[in-house]
This record gives structure tokens, C-alpha cells and sequence, in this order.
């Protein structure tokens, strides 16, 4: 471990080279949270004159993606150039750490003597403390530098969050500057192919066509600030978004729905370069996030340190356009996930390697609170005879069927081709005739995974005890403290092997091995009496993660008196993330874990602030939220509101 952590320490300390010799540009980043292309420069909906303005001075990138399909995993990406899988911080929220050498793309460029400031939200999963030279609410705070500085700003707006849009009175206020005529007609929206084309899906469609057009005008404050500093001409501007809209579908779907942003890139005459940029571009180069941080510093004349994982698309260290781009679904909030996605010049592939979890899971993030989630919900609970009668035209039924998915488990795998299906209709996964293909992403999937040390493999509880001596990021780069690929090869039999393959990996000498066994028995989902015997043994396994998964198989099964102790045991915890684990296993097995309710109301009460102040009523919006969450769902299904 001493000579890997020697090389990046190394590689942090040496001297960034190859700064501009005469003058260097000012760099704005214009970021938004939960929008796909939807500007009328990517021929959307949205009315927005001032970022169609930068689009054709600048290059419009058709083809850039998210590496998460939500924003704190993202953000951490955006921020060090290195995947969140690798550094630990690929779950929504968590309280992470990254090394000490390993350096921020503002504390690179603080380096470099550019001045550096973030609006807003941070949300890195890792602490912002020292990272920039100044954060602030300011609408130009490079005001704020000392004269002729060069900047870099990071610049926040979240009015088009999903928040706004799932909720009449957010979305009037984040969208109250909007003349009137401006507004889209949800009549006329153009409703995806898997929303049921019902009067209030399609006025949440125009919310979020609205709250673009919003935007653009919160957008132009700031292009008028740069004018008035008289700063245009001298530096380059970026807008995108966090990931894809917020609606189900897209926010939290590992498909290109949740992955792709609309990303534009104006460039000032004095600091293009002919050879790579031509006003009014668009091209369909694929570029990822994890590409953003070296490609910031490649503008600013900057070579990226070595940790960074992602390549320059632009400026004086560009490289060769990539063939693939790489994406991570992992817990979210209380919802267990581990997902993992290749997306390449024409196909997208997925595997699911807990696919046993619905898309829709019970959870407070998927709560009626939501209009969208609402109105999807109250279709889905109609009477058979009540949706045929009012969903029966053809096209109707089509949507239905593509909507009534959401509420499924997830299959093994997921493929889907981009050229003929743009909206991801027909997973063609299990298709004979694209096998080849199929096999082609996956082992392209399963390289990257092996690359990068995606440290994901490990159930959460184990990666955070894993690196708590060093890093999460440290430990998966250290081959003895993660040997990756027999735990990966373990994962990659969840949905194909046999009850007795599973049981074969439950005695393997790694417990992220053995963790892989119990979620294949899981997913077969009734074990045998031989199977049983040995999760019940399992219940004294060393590792909580093997322990509570083993606990909440057997409580699917029936209410067991020793799995639901060991449960009962780890709510107890001082360890945010195994209490979490074990809250969210005894919500699966619902009115099984009935002799836990005094338990469960004992630590909501324990993770309450004396604030109680609605959705927010927990100690912190973190682990300690989606820990309450979770239990006061556990006991909704035992009929107990708390």
C-alpha cells in the first residue's frame, strides 16, 4: 500500500506545467440539477434565447453522460476527475473522505493562481472545507478576486430540481419571471412513449419544459454580469446539468434517460483552437463527467496529476474521443442499489447485480409527495376492468405496458439499441441475434470495473469498515485489502447460477465473496432446507453485511426469532451505515418483523432533532434520514403511522 500511496502523493506534489504564457481564460461552469436536453438548441421544447445564443458561438455536445443518474455521486466526479465507484463515494448521500493528496479541480486550479468560488450547493460526499477560494450565494463572485485574477466559478442553479417540478407550489415559485407566453401547453407537450398520456402527466411534462425556460433567464443574469465586468471575450462558458430530469424514468434510472445532459461549451476567438473548434459545433463525440476536471484544466493550459481517471476533450491536452462511457447506480437515499452501465457509439448496456429490488421500491423518495409518482401510482392501482376501459386505444396500451415496468424487478440485464430505439423500449438482452454484441459491453463493462477498482462490490457497511483505517479509495486500490475479482466474478452469478453455486460462495475465505452467495440465494428467492440451514449459520458470520443479508432472506421466508435478533441487534448500532442496512432489511420483510416495532419507534426517536420540522425531521438529511425513512415505512406495513 506504502508505494501506491507514495506514486499519488508523488504525482500530486509535482508541479502543474504548461500554463498560458500570456494570458489565461476566465472558466464559468453553469451547472443545473435534474434536466435532460431539453433547450431548444438540442430541438426541445424549452424556450431559452440566451443559452441557444451560446450554442451557436460554441459547441453543443449531443453525446455527454452523466457517470450516476443523480447528484451527489456526480458531483464528487466533477469535482476530482476520478469515478465515485473509485473513491467511495458512489451512494447518495454519505459522509465520505478522499485522500489528502488527492487534489480538487479548484484546489488544482488555486494552484495554478486562479481565483476559484462556488454558488451554493456543494454535495460531494466528501467534505468542501478548504477546497475553494470563496463560497458564496453572490450572482458574480468573481467580483470578489483580487484585479485581473483569472477565475474559475462554479455556479449552482437548482430551480429546475426535481423538487420544482413534482410540486405545484415549488414549481410557481422557481418559475414565477416566466411571462405567461412563455409557458408550455400541455396539451401539445411532447409526452415520452413510457408516461400513460393522462391530462396531469402531461401538465408535470410542461413543468419541467417551464422550469428549462426559467432557467434560461436565471442563466442570462449572469452572462449580463459578465458583460457588465466586461469579461465575455475573455472567458469560457459552460452549461449542463447533474443528470437526467427529474421524473421517474429518468432521475435514478440507469438508462440514458437518467445518464445523458445537455452540455454546451462557448469558447472566446482568442482562445480557440481552429483545428477542434468551429462556432455553431455539434457533435456526437461521446464525453463523460469524469472527463470534465482534466478537460477544465486542459483549457486553463493545465496537465491533469496522474489519479484522475478521465481524459481532456478540449484545450491544449485533448486526447483521442472515447468509444465508451461508464455509469454507477448504487444505494440512493434508503434504496439499495448496485448497477452497473456501458453505454457505447450505438448501444447502452446494463446489469443489474441486485435485481430483485423493483425500480420502484417503498420509499419515502417515491411517495405520493411527488406529483408524478402520484399520478403514476394511481394508474397502477386502478382496477383491471377501470385501465382497459380508459388506456384502450392501441398507443395507450403500448404506454401502459412501458409504464407498468417501472413498478417491476429489474432483469439481469438490460440492452438497448440507440440508433432504432432511442427511448430504450425493447431490451433485447436475452435476444440470441445480439448476443455477440451484448458480450462485447459486458466484458468492455467488466475491464472497467477491474481498471478503476470500482469499490461498489462491497455492500456498503463492509467498504466503509474496510477503509476506515485509510480511505475507501486507498483500501480498493490495495489488491490485499480488495481482491476485486473473485468478488466481482462472485456478483456476476446473481441471476444465472444455481442454488448450489450460491451456497459454494458462502464459504469462500473474503466476506464480500461470501455477501455475493446470500444475495444469489436472495434472488432465487426460496431457498431450500439446505439452504436455509446455512443462512441460519450465517447469522454468526464475521461480517455484518453477510449477517443482516442472511437475516432479512430468512425473514422473507418466514418470521424467524434468531434472524430477526441479529436485525434487531444492528439497529442498535453506532454505525450509520450498518443501522441503515439492517432498517432497511427489516422493512423488506414487513409485518414478519412485527416483535421489532418498539425497537423501530425507539430509533426514530433516537435519529429525531428537536426541530421536527416535516420531511426534514431527522438529525441530519443524510443517514439519518433515510434510516427514519425507512423504519416509519417499516411501520406503515404494520399498519402504524409514527
Amino acid at each position: 500500500m506504502k508505494s501506491i500511496r507514495n506514486k499519488f502523493i508523488l504525482s500530486a506534489l509535482i508541479p502543474f506545467c504548461g500554463a498560458f504564457a500570456e494570458e489565461r481564460p476566465n472558466i464559468v461552469f453553469l451547472i443545473t440539477e435534474d434536466l435532460s436536453p431539453v433547450f431548444g438548441c438540442y430541438g426541445g421544447e424549452a424556450i431559452t434565447p440566451n443559452i441557444d445564443r451560446l450554442a451557436k458561438e460554441g459547441i453543443v455536445y449531443n453525446r455527454a453522460y452523466s457517470m450516476a443518474p443523480i447528484s451527489a455521486p456526480t458531483r464528487s466526479c466533477l469535482m476530482t476527475g476520478v469515478y465515485s465507484t473509485s473513491t467511495g463515494t458512489q451512494h447518495l448521500r454519505q459522509d465520505g473522505t478522499i485522500p489528502s493528496w488527492m487534489k480538487t479541480l479548484p484546489e488544482c486550479l488555486r494552484a495554478e493562481g486562479y481565483f476559484t468560488s462556488n454558488r451554493n450547493k456543494t454535495d460531494y460526499n466528501f467534505s468542501s472545507d478548504g477546497r475553494w477560494s470563496v463560497h458564496n450565494s453572490s450572482l458574480a463572485p468573481w467580483r470578489e478576486r483580487a484585479k485581473d485574477e483569472p477565475f474559475y466559478s462554479f455556479i449552482n442553479i437548482g430551480s429546475t430540481h426535481e423538487g420544482s417540478g413534482n410540486s405545484d407550489a415549488n414549481y410557481a415559485k422557481a418559475t414565477k419571471d416566466l411571462p405567461i407566453a412563455s409557458k408550455c401547453d400541455p396539451k401539445r407537450v411532447n409526452l415520452p412513449p413510457y408516461y400513460p398520456n393522462t391530462p396531469e402527466m402531461r401538465r408535470i411534462q410542461a413543468h419541467y419544459i417551464d422550469l428549462a425556460s426559467a432557467l434560461d433567464i436565471e442563466i442570462g443574469k449572469v452572462l449580463d454580469s459578465l458583460r457588465t465586468d466586461g469579461l465575455t471575450e475573455n472567458t469560457i462558458i459552460i452549461v449542463a446539468s447533474d443528470h437526467g430530469t427529474g421524473l421517474p424514468r429518468y432521475k435514478r434510472w440507469l438508462n440514458v434517460t437518467g445518464l445523458q445532459v445537455p452540455f454546451i461549451v462557448y469558447i472566446p476567438e482568442k482562445f480557440k483552437d481552429p483545428s477542434e473548434y468551429k462556432t455553431g459545433k455539434k457533435t456526437d463525440e461521446i464525453i463523460s463527467y469524469v472527463d470534465f476536471a482534466p478537460t477544465v484544466l486542459s483549457l486553463a493550459g493545465i496537465e491533469q496529476p496522474t489519479y484522475m481517471q478521465g481524459q481532456p476533450f478540449l484545450g491544449k491536452y485533448r486526447k483521442t474521443a472515447r468509444k465508451y462511457a461508464f455509469a454507477a447506480r448504487s444505494r440512493a437515499d434508503d434504496m439499495y442499489e448496485i448497477s452497473r452501465a456501458v453505454i457505447g457509439e450505438r448501444y447502452i448496456y446494463i446489469r443489474h447485480y441486485l435485481p430483485f429490488h423493483p425500480y420502484i421500491p417503498t420509499s419515502t423518495i417515491f411517495s405520493d409527495e411527488k406529483l408524478s409518482l402520484k399520478e403514476l401510482r394511481r394508474i397502477h392501482e386502478l382496477p383491471e376492468a377501470e385501465r382497459i376501459s380508459l388506456f384502450n386505444a392501441p398507443e395507450d396500451q403500448k404506454r401502459l405496458a412501458q409504464s407498468e415496468i417501472m413498478w417491476n424487478a429489474k432483469p439481469n440485464e438490460e440492452l438497448y439499441d440507440l440508433a432504432n430505439d432511442p427511448h430504450e423500449l425493447s431490451n433485447l438482452a436475452d435476444s440470441p441475434e445480439y448476443k455477440e454484441i451484448k458480450d462485447e459491453l459486458h466484458s468492455v463493462l467488466r475491464e472497467h470495473i477491474l481498471n478503476t477498482r470500482d469499490a461498489g462490490f462491497l455492500m456498503e457497511p463492509e467498504m466503509m469498515e474496510r477503509g476506515k483505517k485509510s480511505t475507501v479509495y486507498e483500501m480498493a486500490q490495495n489488491p490485499d485489502s480488495y481482491v476485486l475479482r473473485p468478488i466481482l466474478n462472485a456478483a456476476e452469478q446473481v441471476g444465472f447460477a444455481s442454488e448450489a453455486d450460491f451456497l459454494e460462495l458462502t464459504y469462500h475465505k473474503d466476506s464480500g465473496v461470501r455477501f455475493w452467495g446470500v444475495m444469489g440465494l436472495r434472488n432465487l428467492a426460496d431457498p431450500s432446507d439446505k439452504a436455509t440451514k446455512r443462512l441460519k449459520e450465517l447469522l454468526a458470520d464475521k461480517s455484518p453485511s453477510v449477517q443482516i443479508g442472511a437475516a432479512e432472506l430468512l425473514c422473507l421466508k418466514k418470521a424467524d426469532t434468531d434472524a430477526l435478533s441479529v436485525l434487531g441487534y444492528y439497529l442498535k448500532d453506532e454505525r450509520l451505515w450498518v443501522k441503515l442496512y439492517a432498517a432497511r432489511s427489516i422493512e423488506q420483510t414487513g409485518e414478519r418483523a412485527a416483535s421489532l416495532i418498539p425497537q423501530m419507534k425507539e430509533e426514530i426517536d433516537r435519529l429525531t432533532s428537536e426541530k421536527r420540522d416535516g420531511v426534514r425531521r431527522y438529525k441530519d438529511f443524510n443517514l439519518s434520514s433515510f434510516t427514519g425513512w425507512t423504519l416509519e415505512n417499516a411501520l406503515l406495513k404494520n399498519n402504524i403511522v409514527y
